[in-house]
């Protein structure tokens, strides 16, 4: 049997308390679960009740089945068996999959069937994807168009029921339940989705929920629609036919035909004035992290370049530092405009990189990409780079309430000899 106390009773609420002893002394009882605030490390507030699943044998004929339903300021206690926990789906399978087991008397069953809350089976992600793709493409679909026609508030509204749809399909899409609004920051900063900067899908998501901004939808999209396709998902798309078209960044309510743009850009270093048009690189303590890099780079320790359009506004950007490897220049903070990804603008930086490696009189190039981030990771490769260990990284990442937490995740070390 084994016993996880989430706290001292010291820092409970003696209902809680009480109550789990209650429970863990009655043999009935084969397991306790704590889901909700309580099992979300920094999430609980003052008005934060405890979620409590009691797990009974069969057969069990304790008193404890007659709390079933229970709610309290301090509990609300659900009473299941096994069974029964295997059963649970929805938005109770997410709050599942991060519970906390309390009490486990199975051996590890009660556990096993926790942690598989957390995975979507393979045809069940393949199911969910298409549904929601489908869902999504309808939603936007509808915004942009009633956007081209003048019809603001039901472009709007449009916009926000695609985002339901968006986020259940990007976590399926990587096999798991997508949180519930309230734990979303929470999931994306310590779970992130591969191949999606957490804080920048957050900041674009919100900018469409509140504005319905089409090229911020169109964007999106972009990035969706490659994720997709890669994933076997093109026949979902592709019934869509031309209407497409109207849904990706080169095409829109404003566009004069659907004839691609060509623009040419520039590479330069990057300037502390250029730092306010850089806002869709992250958040605010990101940008007093890349101001603290120009300093370096004014020192000489770094160079921190931007490629900037005809309006010399930057649409990525990126630093090399030449103090972290003898002999090498490791490229590091490289991040593209939302709108702008899958354009080449990627692969322009990390060779104007290259090339201010090999004026300083240095003959290899090094990175790091997060393990979780296969895309990335894919696009190093084709550009020659090698893998050859990995090692932990973390910083600091700023939720939306402003608070500030340390993110720590597991990279891949990639070179290139130039």
């Amino acid at each position: 049997m084994t016993v996880h106390r989430p706290a001292t009773p010291q820092q409970l609420p003696s209902e809680y308390q009480e109550f789990i002893d209650r429970a863990t002394a009655d043999d009935d009882v084969v397991g306790l679960i704590l889901k909700g605030s309580h099992a979300h490390e920094d999430m609980p507030t003052e008005h934060s009740d405890h979620d409590v699943y009691v797990v009974l044998a069969d057969r069990a004929t304790t008193g404890l089945a007659a709390l079933d339903g229970y709610r309290s300021a301090a509990l609300d206690v659900v009473v299941t068996t096994l069974d029964g926990l295997r059963a649970f789906g929805g938005l109770e399978r997410y709050a599942l999959a991060r519970a906390r087991v309390v009490l486990d008397r199975t051996g590890g069953e009660l556990a096993a069937i926790i942690a598989a809350k957390g995975r979507l089976g393979t045809e069940e992600a393949r199911t969910a994807v298409a549904a929601r793709l489908d869902a999504y493409v309808n939603w936007l679909y509808r915004s942009v168009k009633n956007a081209r026609d003048g019809l603001a508030l039901p472009s709007l509204l449009d916009a926000a029921e695609s985002i339901g749809h968006l986020l259940e399909l990007l976590f399926a899409l990587d096999r798991r339940p997508r949180p519930y609004n309230k734990y979303l920051s929470w999931e994306l900063e310590r779970h992130p989705l591969p191949g999606w900067g957490g804080r920048m899908l957050l900041d674009t998501i919100e900018r469409i929920q509140r504005t319905g901004d089409v090229s911020a939808q169109q964007g999106l999209f972009a990035q969706v629609e490659a994720r997709a396709r890669e994933a076997g998902h093109a026949a979902t798309l592709d019934a869509w036919g031309d209407d497409l078209a109207l849904l990706r960044p080169s095409t829109g309510p404003t566009a004069r035909s659907h004839t691609a743009v060509t623009l040419p850009v520039t590479v330069r270093n990057l300037r502390h004035e250029d730092l306010p048009a850089c806002t869709w690189s992250g958040s605010a303590t990101h940008l007093r992290c890349v101001e603290h890099e120009l300093v370096r780079a004014a020192a000489g320790e770094v160079d921190y370049l931007a490629v900037c359009t005809p309006a010399d506004l930057p649409v990525a950007i990126g630093g090399i530092d030449y103090q972290v490897a003898d002999g090498a220049g490791t490229v590091w903070q490289l991040g593209v405009h939302p709108a702008l990804q899958s354009c080449g603008l990627g692969t322009l930086l990390i060779r104007a990189a290259e090339q201010r490696i090999r004026e300083r009189g240095l003959t290899r190039s090094e990175l790091a990409v997060e393990e979780d981030n296969p895309r990335a990771r894919a696009l190093y490769e084709r550009l020659g780079y090698v893998a050859y260990g990995r090692e932990p990284d973390s910083w600091d990442e700023e939720a939306p309430d402003g608070t500030i937490r340390r993110y720590e995740t597991m990279c891949v070390l990639m070179r290139r000899e130039l």
